[in-house]
């Protein structure tokens, strides 16, 4: 008891501490994973392993199949970012929904969408999760995107952020989109990681407590 007690007020002081200097803070930014799938994998099975994982932690899904290709490309095509926005890009690019709007999934063969909001009144986050499939004659690109804004309003917040992530170790939003990476491995064990970006994503190490903790046994 007493080890936990000066453990959360070790947590309080330097969070106080801190945050002495600066009293608000506001990030926005993006995460993405690549994974390739081999063409022996049935399609409806890519595609439900791709819903499935997002719906782990995303709500208010929205899919949208087109028809597949009849005859398949030699490469596949990719997600292309458009700045529908023009001069008011600066303001989509402090939110996450519009950030994900601009990227045009629409020359996928299925793509999927939800979104997820979490936090308490000091600390609010909100995410928008994307995944989108491009078959071609090798088998099929898998893209997996994370959209998020992280708010952190006066000292609460930052109490409230740094005890999370000294008990997680790591920073939320980039878990999240590790656990959904996870997901679809499990249910593709074929698929390949290509790529991640930030590259810090390769050093999240999913463990039994943020698996039951953070939405993996949902």
């Amino acid at each position: 008891m007493k080890k936990t007690l000066l453990f959360v007020l070790s947590v309080l002081f330097l969070a106080i501490t801190g945050c002495a200097v600066t009293d608000n803070q506001v990030s926005t930014k993006k995460a993405r994973v690549i994974y390739f799938v081999p063409k022996t994998v049935d399609s409806e099975k890519v595609k439900q392993a791709l819903y499935d994982a997002i719906s782990l932690r995303a709500k208010d899904m929205k899919e949208v199949e087109n028809f597949m290709p009849e005859t398949l490309p030699q490469t596949p095509s990719r997600p292309v970012r458009k700045n529908i926005f023009g001069a008011l890009n600066t303001i989509a690019a402090g939110n996450p929904k519009l950030e994900a709007t601009q990227l045009d999934t629409t020359n996928a063969w299925y793509s999927v969408e939800g979104s997820e909001e979490m936090g308490t009144p000091f600390n609010r986050q909100y995410v928008v999760y994307k995944g989108a499939i491009y078959p071609y004659k090798d088998g099929y690109k898998v893209y997996i995107y994370e959209f998020y804004q992280e708010g952190v309003d006066g000292i609460m917040g930052h109490i409230t952020k740094a005890v999370a992530e000294s008990i997680s170790g790591e920073k939320a939003p980039l878990l999240f989109i590790a656990q959904i990476s996870n997901r679809f491995k499990e249910k593709i064990p074929e698929a390949k990681l290509e790529n991640v970006s930030p590259t810090s994503l390769k050093k999240i190490k999913l463990n039994l407590w943020n698996k039951g903790n953070l939405g993996l046994d949902k």
